[in-house]
């Protein structure tokens, strides 16, 4: 793999890693009653995107590659303590411009285990667009 599609790769996983869905549980959200089933569903998101993301980072180490630290924006620290709704308002637009983001990126990949590795991260975006929308 090229050093071009390792960067493309960080990208994606850093993306993933740093997401506002995986900031949610560190922002400690006040689920009230009614709405635990709906923070179970996103613990479900958070560890199916924790799985792939997995599965990505070994595709870049086996191929040489090294991690990229990953940031979380500096916007999340005051989304700390909020009602869940709050969160939620703001998912479904994230997952948009990600899979926006994830198109353009899997366009520029120019090698095949590059792509079967950043394949199932994308199709997992998309797969929680939908179940947000």
């Amino acid at each position: 793999m090229t050093s071009r599609n390792l960067t493309i790769l960080n990208r994606i996983l850093a993306r993933h890693l740093g997401s506002l869905l995986q900031y949610i549980p560190l922002a400690q959200p006040w689920v009230p009653p009614e709405h635990a089933s709906i923070m179970k569903q996103l613990e479900k998101l958070i560890e199916e995107d924790t799985e792939v993301c997995k599965k990505l980072s070994d595709a870049i180490i086996q191929s040489k590659g090294f991690l990229v630290p990953v940031r979380f924006s500096p916007a999340f620290s005051s989304s700390h303590y909020m009602a869940l709704e709050h969160y939620l308002r703001w998912l479904v637009p994230y997952y948009q411009w990600m899979v926006d983001e994830e198109k353009k990126d899997l366009a520029m990949l120019d090698d095949e285990a590059a792509l079967q590795a950043a394949t199932p991260v994308v199709e997992i975006s998309r797969k929680h667009l939908e179940d947000l929308e």
